[in-house]
């Protein structure tokens, strides 16, 4: 019988200054962590799990009170599952990769702080994936495909100095979610399906 297990994240920024009023940051991200285990000859079991995420910030300030921040970054998420019982071998995959921008204002007045801006964000989502291997012949169990949506969003929040121990804050977030091709939609009378339709990468399904 046999346990391992073992991680490693690797963390990168970057800072640049332009002038007295832009700041550019680069950031980046990776990590990993792999699990195994080994009983008595009959059953092993594999976890894997990969991470990447990139991100870029700029930074604008234009005043005391005013300053100005947009972003952009981007990741992909891939987890793995193994599982081996004598003959059989399964093996459960699922990934998923994303983007997000936005860009958001800081404004101070009175005794106000006041946030707010937009952002949207990108995903697709590829779900378990599962394929049987028995004597070296693989089994495809669900041949899954990527899924994807969009969703963007605009907010306020206002934050209220009271006095020296009580703050009042107060915000708004409105979003709108939009699913993405490819997809197939079933059309049924009752039990059923008379008819399919298809929606080809980043058609709108659904809003």
């Amino acid at each position: 019988q046999r346990t391992d297990y073992h991680f490693s994240d690797l963390i990168f920024k970057y800072y640049h200054k332009i002038g007295n009023q832009h700041t550019l940051t680069l950031t980046g991200f990776t990590g990993a962590d792999d699990y195994f285990y080994q009983s008595d000859k009959v059953f092993s079991n594999t976890i894997k799990w990969n991470t990447y995420n990139v991100g870029l910030n700029w930074q604008w300030v234009r005043s005391s009170t005013f300053m100005t921040e947009a972003h952009f970054n981007t990741g992909v998420y891939h987890q793995q599952f193994g599982g081996d019982v004598n003959v059989y071998v399964l093996d459960l995959q699922s990934d998923i990769s994303n983007g997000n921008a936005g860009i958001q204002f800081y404004q101070e007045f009175d005794k106000h702080e006041l946030t707010y801006g937009l952002e949207t964000t990108f995903r697709d989502i590829k779900p378990n994936q599962a394929t049987l291997t028995l004597n070296d012949e693989i089994f495809t169990l669900s041949n899954a495909r990527y899924v994807g949506s969009l969703e963007s969003a605009v907010f306020i929040d206002d934050e209220l100095e009271l006095n020296d121990q009580w703050r009042f804050g107060i915000g708004i977030r409105v979003s709108n979610f939009i699913q993405l091709g490819p997809f197939n939609r079933f059309v049924e009378e009752g039990t059923v399906v008379t008819d399919t339709i298809s929606y080809s990468k980043n058609d709108i399904v659904k809003t």
